[in-house]
């Protein structure tokens, strides 16, 4: 999936922390959720991701757990 990163929340998790980010590829929205992590170098809103991993559905919303991905560079170039 490539999508432009439309927010990005630190959540507790437990004791875990997790970090979310929305995603949007001009069909769905999409939420991301890397467990354990704090932050992501380069993970912003604005920023043109490619996601790659298994989307399941839960309670209305596509969730993607810790995929692989790529950031696009700054400016949204491909």
């Amino acid at each position: 999936v490539h999508g432009d990163i439309t927010s990005v929340i630190l959540r507790p998790v437990t004791s875990n922390r997790a970090l979310e980010a929305e995603i949007d590829d001009g069909t769905a929205r999409l939420v991301i959720v890397w467990l354990g992590r704090s932050s992501i170098r380069g993970v912003e809103p604005g920023r043109s991701i490619t996601i790659e991993g298994r989307v399941v559905r839960m309670d209305d919303r596509l969730l993607m757990h810790n995929p692989r991905y790529e950031l696009s560079p700054r400016g949204g170039a491909a």
